[in-house]
């Protein structure tokens, strides 16, 4: 799970200096919160390579807040839809990063799983 916080430095090479942003999908267009992000998960690396004995708890309460994160994402744009068309409205179409949604789900899961059932 260690690893998984300590390779966020190179998705931030590769968000801001490639544009490619695998990682945290949620905060597209939050360049502010990317950078807070990026930095609290290499901290949250150092420190479970510091302490180990706290990698797995510090690991599912980060899992938890981005899937929490990440369904909110979701959820909140279908909200505004709904609200829309119980006003009379035209319905508007949320438009959502499904790829990097996608990317960031998998890496997540992988993460989680990995560190939850490693020896």
């Amino acid at each position: 799970m260690t690893v998984a916080f300590l390779v966020t430095p190179m998705f931030a090479l590769l968000d801001f200096g490639f544009d490619l942003n695998a990682r945290v999908a949620f905060l597209d267009e939050h360049e502010g919160g990317r950078i807070v992000y990026y930095v609290v998960m290499t901290l949250l690396g150092l420190v479970m390579v510091w302490v180990p004995i706290i990698a797995r708890p510090l690991g599912i309460v980060e899992a938890g807040i981005n899937v929490a994160l990440t369904a909110l994402m979701v959820f909140l744009p279908y909200r505004d839809m709904i609200d829309s068309a119980s006003g009379g409205g035209e319905i508007e179409w949320p438009e959502f990063p499904f790829a990097a949604l996608a990317v960031n789900f998998v890496i997540l899961m992988v993460g989680t799983l990995g560190g939850t059932f490693r020896r």
